[in-house]
This record gives structure tokens, sequence and C-alpha cells, in this order.
């Protein structure tokens, strides 16, 4: 995936491709007006930069910070008579931006029309390594796990003998994980967290102004402060860190995988939140995944 990408996919298209019946084509069923559609796996079930880093994003990290405020390095940059020295320090003051006083290196003043080009440029910077590392590292290797489920559940149906591999199962709870948190739905205790949160502080009854929301997307202080955690979240756990890889080494150690094979000639939909969870007749919490195998 490219820097320029603009629709960032939270149901993989990995993960979609295996339903399409016509090269991208998939058949999509809306449970609302109860009608079917036609649609490209490219331009569904994703949102406008949602996995990208921005100027005045909550999260932030260095290489974020290089790619959106580093050309302003050679610059002396202060703030009501305070210095912005550091990339950092012009990240958490960007809100102030035109009160900024911009220097050249020789001490000249920024004129305005080119502090207006700086602004633009900040704007339009995106640092998208989120997304670039899902397509790099793990978008192809969903396949070739899926290959070698395939492998097994064929074993399994032909009664031959088979072994399903620790690192394979170790990779399928780590997609399973990914798959749900990166979905609409996302991961239940993660939510309910910030409902509760919402309850005693009310966050969702704080709106943002259209012209101060780093994303479109954000409405309220609430959706902003939890999706930046969730970027953060996600941004560790695909360096194998922080709470999603907690909750991932959880499910490995705790969890048993079982394959259930609907029947030939039947039925069978996936739909925008691929991982669920339910409670079993030992009331005992079951993470599922569903995927169309060929």
């Amino acid at each position: 995936m490219s820097e320029e990408a603009v629709y960032h996919h939270l149901i993989p298209q990995t993960y979609m491709k295996p339903w399409c019946f016509s090269g991208k084509t998939i058949l999509v069923y809306d449970k609302q007006n109860g009608c079917w559609d036609e649609r490209n796996i490219e331009n569904i079930c994703g949102i406008n930069y949602y996995h990208s880093i921005r100027a005045n994003s909550l999260y932030v990290t260095p290489e974020a910070l290089e790619k959106i405020f580093g050309f302003l390095s050679i610059y002396n940059i202060s703030c009501n008579g305070i210095k912005l020295d550091t990339l950092e320090a012009m990240h958490h003051n960007y809100q102030y931006y035109d009160e900024w006083e911009i220097r050249y290196p020789k001490g000249a003043l920024v004129p305005k029309k080119q502090r207006n080009v700086f602004k633009t440029q900040i704007q339009q910077a995106k640092f998208n390594d989120i997304e670039e590392q899902w397509s790099r590292r793990f978008e192809n290797g969903w396949e070739k796990l899926i290959r070698e489920i395939e492998s097994v559940l064929l074993a399994i149906k032909n009664r031959l003998p088979f072994k399903l591999t620790r690192h394979a199962f170790s990779e399928l709870v780590r997609y399973y994980v990914m798959f749900e948190w990166r979905g609409f739905g996302g991961n239940l205790e993660y939510s309910n967290a910030f409902n509760q949160i919402d309850e005693m502080l009310a966050f969702s009854s704080v709106e943002i102004p259209k012209e101060e929301r780093t994303l479109s997307f954000y409405t309220n202080v609430l959706e902003e402060m939890k999706h930046n955690l969730l970027v953060k979240y996600f941004d560790l756990f695909q360096d194998g860190k922080g709470m999603m890889q907690t909750y991932k080494q959880i499910l490995e150690d705790n969890c048993t995988a079982v394959f259930l094979i609907a029947s030939q000639g039947s039925n069978f939909l996936s739909s925008d939140n691929p991982c669920f969870r339910f409670k079993n007749e030992k009331d005992e919490i079951v993470p599922f995944l569903l995927h169309y195998l060929n």
C-alpha cells in the first residue's frame, strides 16, 4: 500500500477476497434495507485515513513527527515567546500555528505567504506506517496461513493424519486479534471501558467543531480519545508489544482451535464483524472467526 492511500480497510481485503465471485466483486447484503448489491472490495468496509497519524493527533510517534514537521527543523520558531525547538513542541502547539513566529536561520521573518505554504504542507502530511505495515507484513501472510489450515481441514475430512503447528495456531490467534480490534465492532472490553468512562465524564457530549477535527469522523471528544488510543495499541501490536499483544497471549495460552465446517450447499455469509464471541453451554466465552475456505 502506498503512502498516497486514502481509504483504509477496517475489514481487510485479504479477508474479503475469498468471498468474491468475479475478480474483486463481492455480493453485499444491506440488513437495514433488505437488499443485495455488487461491490468492489477496494471500496467497501473502510474509512478515509483511519490508521493515519496527522498534525494534532493525540497519539504520535517520532517517525510521524519527522514526516509531518521535520522540514521545519532548520527554522527558528516560537509561540508567545516560548521556543518550539523540537518537533514534539511543534506538534503540541500546532493548534496555535497562526500565532507562531517563524524565522529563517539567519533571523529574517518568514512572510505570511510562505507561512501559509508551510501550513498546507503540514495539513496534507499523513503518516501511514500502520497501514503500510499491515500491507507489507500481514496482508499476504493471511492467505498463506489459510492455505495451511485448508490442508489440515482436508486431512480431517479424509480421515488422514494431520497436524496444526504451534506457529500456525499462534498466527491464527494473531489474525483473530487484528481482525477483531480492526473491525467496525471492535474489542468488546475496550468499548465497554470507554462506555464506563463516558458514564462518569460524559466526553461524548463534548462536540468537536468541524474545523478542529483531526479526522472528519471525530464528532466528539470520546471518539477522538478512543480512536487515538486504538491507533497506539495497533501500532504497538504490530511490533509484538502492548495491550493487544497481552490479549493475544491470553487467548493463545487458554484456547484450543476447533474448526466447524458448514455443510455443502448451505448459505453461509460473513459480515462487517468477522470476529465475535459467544458463551457456550458451560458459560465460557468462546472467540469465533468466520472465513470462507475454497
